[in-house]
């Protein structure tokens, strides 16, 4: 997965039910200044425990060699992310198959990533962010995105975003 360590189905189908329980495959849409159109999405892939059971995020980051983990304990949670797009794209790759719950998001996602373009093409930035739109009205986390007074030639409206 990494550079060029393998790590084992059996880790990989483990991983996968924890990204599809405890797990999120989340798009960030950030405002970027330096961004051709004031404006860039990103994966992310994040995996929560109560704090108290840490070290199951410990292991996951162990395997995969990548990433964080946070602690917020005035939440009594932990949360490991995975901020890296080559990584999650190689990584949502191999839990493809595994994935049973959010198979839709982790498709939309692999598809914003496909999108090498998307921070110079108008065509490709417009579909990522249609795309990363989509993931975020699948995931049931607030859809808090700061649209007002954006850096861009697009509003809303010619981006897809059907006024979210």
């Amino acid at each position: 997965m990494g550079s060029s360590r393998r790590i084992n189905q059996t880790v990989l189908a483990y991983i996968a039910g924890f990204l599809d329980g405890d797990g999120c495959i989340k798009a960030r849409i950030d405002k970027q200044l330096n961004n051709k159109f004031g404006w860039r999405t990103r994966i992310a892939v994040t995996f929560t425990q109560h704090t108290k059971n840490q070290r199951v995020l410990d292991w996951i980051q162990k395997q995969l060699q990548v990433g964080t983990i946070a602690d917020y304990s005035s939440k009594h949670m932990s949360e490991y992310a995975i901020t890296d797009s080559k990584f999650i794209e190689r990584l949502l790759l191999n839990l493809k198959p595994y994935v049973v719950n959010k198979t839709k998001q982790l498709d939309l996602a692999l598809q914003l990533l496909a999108l090498k373009d998307r921070f110079k093409n108008e065509t490709s930035f417009k579909k990522a962010w249609e795309l990363a739109m989509e993931i975020r009205s699948l995931n049931n986390y607030p859809k808090k995105i700061s649209l007002s007074n954006p850096v861009t030639t697009f509003s809303r409206r010619n981006v897809g975003t059907n006024g979210q």
